[in-house]
C-alpha cells in the first residue's frame, strides 16, 4: 500500500497462485482514524470501483499500519524506499 500526501492510494495485493492485483483510488479524512476511500482501479475487486469505502485505523506505531475496510482488517508494514532528504510517500507492506 502506499498513500500519497496528496491522498492518492495504491494497494498491490500477491494473491499467490493467482498472481497480483491492484486497487488504486483517493482518499479524504472524514474524522479521527476514519476515511472515506474510492478505488478508481479495481482488479482486486471490480465491483467497488467508484464506491466510497470506510477505512478506518485501527492502528498505527510509525512501523505498522492495521486499517480495517469493509470488515477485513489488514497490517502492513513500513518500508524506506525513498532517498533521503525528501518527504516520503507512506508505503507500507
Amino acid at each position: 500500500m502506499t498513500i500519497e500526501p496528496t491522498g492518492e492510494i495504491d494497494v498491490l495485493i500477491d494473491r499467490g497462485k493467482m498472481g497480483r492485483c491492484e486497487q488504486k483510488g483517493t482518499m479524504v479524512a472524514q474524522g479521527k482514524r476514519t476515511f472515506r476511500v474510492t478505488y478508481s482501479r479495481g482488479e482486486c475487486n471490480p465491483e467497488v470501483v467508484g464506491v466510497p469505502l470506510s477505512l478506518t485505523v485501527a492502528s498505527f506505531t510509525g512501523e505498522y499500519l492495521t486499517v480495517v475496510v469493509a470488515d477485513q482488517s489488514r497490517t502492513y508494514q513500513r518500508t524506506d524506499d525513498e532517498p533521503h532528504g525528501r518527504l516520503p510517500s507512506i508505503q507500507l507492506q
